[in-house]
């Protein structure tokens, strides 16, 4: 018979619980959180898989680390009796993480939490799994190693998981910001980074009749294009990062790299094999080899992801590698969007999030193979249930990459005309959802003096004022007018 919820350990029978705070705006909430089920065991076990036996549907578990708790010996056992499909994707080397009681355990195995009963057998500790826990979805949602991870972050008294998201963000308002001389282009990008060391952000800025350069300056961006010798400089993609090791931002614009130089930019002779910037989705300049310099990442929108390997000089050919991320015919480009960071797994390496139409799904881009990563895997719910989309399509996206919270992680704000949904980084490769976005849809006094659209830039801001350091929120409209969005926490 299956173990149900009331027969589970004492600590498990209010395992976790979905909450949705009132009023708006809406925030996920944990309120049995992995620490007070890590607190709660009496022993954590991390192992991989050893042996597999389909036919008594007996795991052998290594055991690796006992986490907590006495030494348990080298071995452990599983008996997956139930779900019976599960044991097709169990196989060696897998990791596995036991919380276990007296009595009963919570098992995490094949990414899946699952509910066992302890078996009164000699030899090595057995448990049985009778069934799966699915509302321990929404308290950790990512893959078993990003959990043993997170147990050993709790063993050492780590910084704490986050289980609850902030709800207030940008409740200083929209300020103007100059841009001197103002744009005349309608502009195409807009990206964000400190420039010449004075630790303010400076802005690239993408128009139809090229790029220009504006360092920050007294409540303002000044035009320094012509003497920071990027005149000319054209590109509908941009990417920031000290590519050749000298401690100074370069920058990918389109399939030029350009290196500082004093106060200035270098075009290079580097060439550069990527198909043309009409077939790109989203580039970045990061470490996807493991190599630990920043490599060309070029995102197309037929799903192909290209890797331009740093070769640790400008002189040397940047060796190319290419993987498919999903087939051109599984979703249409005018219908996503995707942005990178290292910031999105559970093992340190680049990711990508994608923004469909009907889905947001996370790709790994590094070294380590990993299975892409739907909405329901990111969060432990699926989209068609978050209350504020009410079950719209994710159409004529603005999004960005920014640390909301000032947790050090990147979230990502994703807002369309009508709603919107921010992914919260709560690190380990899992996210609560917070509707944030909703200070775009303010109607009345109270309205943002810009509306955005698709064809909005925006970009990370300063750094806010306030007991955590949360980042405002650039935003650049397509008549160039630029605002910042003072997110200081109250």
């Amino acid at each position: 018979m299956a173990v149900g919820p009331k027969r589970a350990l004492a600590w498990v029978v209010a395992f976790f619980a979905l909450a949705w705070a009132t009023p708006a705006p809406a925030v996920i909430k944990v309120d049995h959180p992995v620490s007070k089920i890590y607190a709660e065991a009496k022993t954590v076990i991390a192992g991989v898989v050893a042996r597999v036996n389909p036919d008594n549907r007996v795991v052998d578990i290594k055991v690796q680390t006992v986490i907590k708790g006495d030494p348990v010996g080298d071995q452990i056992r599983i008996q997956l009796v139930s779900p019976a499909e599960l044991i097709r994707h169990v196989a060696p080397e897998l990791p596995v993480l036991v919380f276990a009681g007296e009595a009963e355990a919570v098992v995490h195995l094949a990414d899946t939490w699952l509910l066992a009963k302890k078996l009164p057998v000699a030899g090595p500790p057995a448990w049985r799994v009778e069934s799966v826990y699915a509302t321990a979805r929404t308290t950790f949602p990512g893959r078993t190693v990003g959990l043993i991870a997170l147990a050993a972050q709790l063993k050492a008294g780590g910084p704490k998981f986050m289980d609850v998201a902030d709800k207030e963000a940008f409740g200083g308002g929209a300020a103007q910001r100059e841009l001197r001389p103002p744009l005349t282009a309608k502009p195409t990008f807009l990206a964000a980074a400190d420039l010449n060391g004075d630790k303010k952000l400076d802005l690239i800025v993408g128009t139809a009749s090229g790029v220009k350069l504006f360092l920050a300056a007294d409540k303002g961006y000044t035009d320094v294009t012509e003497t920071w010798r990027l005149t000319g400089a054209a590109g509908s993609h941009c990417a920031v990062a000290d590519v050749n090791g000298d401690g100074k931002p370069d920058l990918l614009l389109g399939k030029t790299l350009w290196l500082r130089s004093d106060d200035a930019f270098v075009q290079t002779k580097t060439a550069l094999d990527l198909p043309p910037e009409s077939d790109w989705l989203a580039v970045t300049l990061a470490d996807a080899t493991g190599q630990k310099r920043p490599d060309v990442v070029v995102l197309l929108k037929n799903g192909k992801l290209i890797t331009l390997a740093n070769p640790g000089s400008m002189d040397k050919p940047w060796p190319a590698t290419t993987k498919t991320l999903w087939q051109d015919a599984e979703v249409p480009y005018s219908r996503i969007t995707a942005a990178f960071s290292a910031d999105w797994g559970d093992n340190g390496e680049l990711h990508v999030l994608v923004v469909r139409e009907k889905d947001i799904v996370r790709y790994a881009c590094g070294p380590t193979p990993e299975p892409p990563a739907d909405f329901d895997r990111l969060t432990g719910v699926p989209l068609a249930s978050d209350k504020d989309l009410g079950g719209k399509p994710l159409k004529n996206v603005v999004a960005a990459a920014i640390d909301y919270d000032g947790n050090g992680k990147l979230d990502y704000l994703i807002v369309t005309p009508e709603a919107g949904i921010t992914l919260v980084n709560r690190g380990f490769g899992s996210f609560l959802t917070s509707a944030i976005h909703s200070v775009f849809h303010v109607r009345g006094e109270d309205k943002l003096p810009f509306a955005l659209t698709p064809a909005t830039c925006v970009a990370p801001g300063a750094i806010s004022a306030g007991k955590t350091p949360r980042q405002n929120l650039l935003v650049l409209t397509e008549e160039g007018k630029l605002f910042e969005l003072d997110n200081s926490e109250k």
